[in-house]
């Protein structure tokens, strides 16, 4: 069923509606000498009206009374004349088409020459079947111009022509049912016309009408000023108006889903956990089905779906989509809001470009007020919605973005987390707004690309660099990865590492890069599920001398799942760490107390080897001060290796400025102390003389008094120890 094609019979009926026309059949077969009726169906644009109809006319043909059946659309007229000519050229040309008796044709002919006195007759040019229905008429009646001849004779009295009609009609051996459609698509004085008509010249016995409109526009166009009611004036003609029986929301939920499964199957859509659980959800959870009125509604979204569907496949949540359309097609008012102010919904996340509105600009000015009032609220607000249209925007609004919701936030506590394809994410967001896959957001089909083609990785990588979004493509990365085939998982942890230390022009790494490709790695981890392969996967992370500083990281949050790490040092011994306490996920990584020792040596084994060949990790680190400090905590002596390094660079006078410059004075005390190795065992004279070429180096320089003041009260602090 679409908008074009209304279901013909009792088998496609899908509201259960077929016993209700079955009733108004037999109602509309009237018997010899009963006065004509006229049935009013009544119901809004989209209810299923015309569908309703063609299930009363299904009826009617198996009526053992075989009653003559016309179909008349006053909208196919051209003009205010032709409506009455159109509607006697309609029924005649019934009568002379359906019937060959001699009753038949002087029917036929009776309501032709009827009409001729009318009006002249105007119809659309072209528009079938008024184009030849005269012509199969008179076809009908005999030879063409013996009926036109006859059609010019006798009196030219209408209500001896009139009393005529009524004797031929009633010598008709079968009752006849009119059925007009779609009166209120034309306009007020055309409806007027129509229903005049039935009124004044069309009320004959056994004809009955069965009339389908909504009655809001036929009541106004009935009207007049404040004198006619044109309520009042339609039950002087309609004998019984009746409303079509209600869509309950079990009927509408069921021709929801079924439109939705045709869509699925038509473009080999498949649903993923998270929509499939909300494909119900949205429907018991949500007041969508309501918001979805009529039938028409849903083949509308359903058309709609056609086009975004498949342009958006496999990047954004089907089911948000689905919801985002009917917000579309319902509340157009709040569509166009999401598509201009994205940001009010998601916020920036860091797509300054895409999402940097107006908006943004405010709410980083009334932040008090963001706290405050829910950002639904204030949408809802501003749109001005109904009271009962603004509760089912909210209902649907705070399960497709739940940032902006509050503490109104429905949580059942079993929900699914939302995926990478869910539009509160502002990628997904960008593709379902474009339609489709565009250069301003991540592509889920290539971040795949990625993970399944080493010989893609460099290039991609590259135009995200390019682009500024390196972070935000690698935390993208991982909602995918789970799902993805990782090809060569260990070229991949190379890779990423490689990736810290590259520089390009104004997109330089950020000191945020190591850290977040550190989380990256261990989530890799997880998704490979050979343990061999997991430690093939550390190996090339801890023998890498790319970045010391990312694979110190990916070390720290490995050794810290495993409760490796307390109070800041390394734990050396196995039989304090209680494995059965670790977390599942934790625990499913299979690696062992030793398996984890190996990996820290290698590490240590590697940045050994990388400074005592010449390595300058001020040079080479994004972060060396970090560096230095997890070397220190992995040390065996307790921080001298790092020291050593230390106190061996320093002397030359620009590494030891720039050493010191890392430090922030306020807050890094502790820290440049715990990397002038363990107090006790160090020689102090080494420390003296390293402290000296510092505050030395510092005096050579014009612009680092407040770092100069603080050593000097490090040292002097120092001599006062030794004293």
């Amino acid at each position: 069923m679409d908008a074009a094609q209304p279901i013909v019979s009792d088998r496609e009926d899908e509201f259960e509606r077929a016993e209700y026309a079955q009733t108004i059949a037999k109602f509309l077969v009237l018997g010899e000498d009963e006065p004509s009726i006229a049935i009013g169906l009544e119901a809004p644009w989209g209810e299923g009206k015309t569908s309703c109809i063609n299930l009363v006319q299904h009826f009617l043909l198996s009526h053992p009374d075989n009653p003559l059946i016309v179909k008349y659309n006053p909208w196919l007229i051209s003009s205010l004349d032709g409506v009455i000519e159109g509607f006697f050229l309609e029924l005649a040309a019934a009568v002379g088409a359906d019937s060959t008796g001699d009753d038949a044709k002087e029917l036929a002919k009776n309501l032709l020459s009827f009409s001729q006195m009318l009006a002249p007759i105007k119809l659309i040019p072209g528009v079938e079947p008024w184009g030849t229905m005269v012509d199969k008429v008179l076809r009908a009646l005999a030879d063409a111009n013996e009926a036109t001849s006859k059609l010019t004779e006798g009196d030219l009295s209408l209500q001896r022509r009139r009393e005529k009609l009524e004797s031929s009609i009633k010598s008709f051996s079968r009752p006849i049912v009119i059925i007009i459609d779609d009166i209120d698509r034309i306009p007020p004085r055309d409806i007027q016309i129509v229903f005049q008509m039935l009124k004044a010249v069309c009320d004959f016995e056994r004809v009955s009408y069965l009339l389908a409109y909504d009655p809001k526009p036929v009541r106004e166009a009935l009207s007049y000023g404040n004198t006619v009611d044109g309520g009042k004036y339609l039950e002087k003609i309609i004998q019984a108006n009746h409303p079509l029986p209600r869509l309950s929301f079990i009927h509408k939920k069921d021709f929801f889903y079924k439109h939705v499964r045709i869509i699925l199957d038509k473009h080999d859509i498949t649903l993923d956990h998270y929509d499939e659980y909300w494909l119900n959800a949205y429907a018991d959870r949500t007041d969508l089905i309501y918001l979805i009125e009529t039938p028409r509604d849903i083949i509308r979204l359903s058309n709609r779906l056609k086009i975004s569907a498949p342009r958006t496949k496999g990047e954004v949540s089907f089911i948000d989509l689905l919801a985002f359309e009917v917000i579309e097609l319902k509340i157009p008012g709040l569509g166009a809001m999401i598509r201009k102010e994205p940001d009010r919904f998601v916020g920036r996340e860091g797509i300054v470009r895409e999402f940097m509105t107006t908006y943004s600009l405010r709410s980083s000015q009334n932040s008090d007020h963001s706290r405050k009032t829910p950002e639904v609220e204030r949408i809802l607000s501003e749109l001005g919605l109904p009271d009962r249209e603004k509760e089912i925007a909210k209902s649907i609004l705070c399960l497709l973005f739940p940032k902006i919701c509050g503490p109104i936030v429905m949580n059942y506590g079993s929900d699914p987390e939302p995926s990478i394809n869910c539009i509160q994410n502002s990628h997904a967001l960008l593709k379902l707004l474009h339609c489709g896959l565009a250069s301003c957001a991540f592509s889920k089909r290539a971040a795949t690309r990625f993970l399944s083609s080493p010989n893609e990785r460099n290039h991609i990588a590259k135009e995200q660099r390019q682009a500024g979004e390196l972070e935000e493509w690698v935390s993208y990365l991982e909602s995918v990865a789970s799902d993805a085939v990782i090809e060569s998982p260990q070229e991949l942890c190379s890779f990423w590492i490689k990736q810290v230390s590259v520089r390009s022009g104004w997109s330089t790494s950020s000191r945020w890069l190591a850290p977040t490709i550190a989380s990256h790695l261990c989530k890799l981890l997880k998704f490979v599920e050979n343990k061999e392969t997991r430690l093939s996967m550390l190996n090339a992370i801890t023998t890498s001398k790319a970045s010391f500083s990312a694979s110190a990281a990916t070390l720290l949050e490995l050794l810290d799942a495993h409760k490796l790490v307390k109070d800041g040092s390394f734990i050396k011994y196995a039989n304090s760490i209680n494995s059965e306490a670790l977390p599942d996920e934790v625990k499913r990584l299979g690696f062992s107390f030793d398996d984890l020792i190996r990996v820290k040596d290698t590490w240590l084994e590697s940045i050994r080897t990388f400074t005592e060949t010449g390595g300058d990790l001020l040079l080479s680190e994004e972060s060396p001060l970090f560096v230095l400090l997890q070397w220190a905590k992995y040390d065996e002596n307790g921080g001298d290796a790092p020291f050593a390094y230390v106190e061996r660079m320093s002397r030359d006078p620009v590494w030891a400025k720039k050493y010191v410059l890392n430090f922030n004075p306020r807050t890094d005390t502790a820290i440049f102390q715990n990397l002038m190795g363990r107090p006790d065992d160090c020689p102090k004279h080494i420390k003296s003389e390293f402290l000296d070429r510092i505050i030395e180096s510092l005096n050579a320089a014009s612009d680092c008094d407040s770092h100069l003041t603080w050593v000097s009260e490090i040292r002097e602090a120092d001599i006062e120890d030794k004293l």
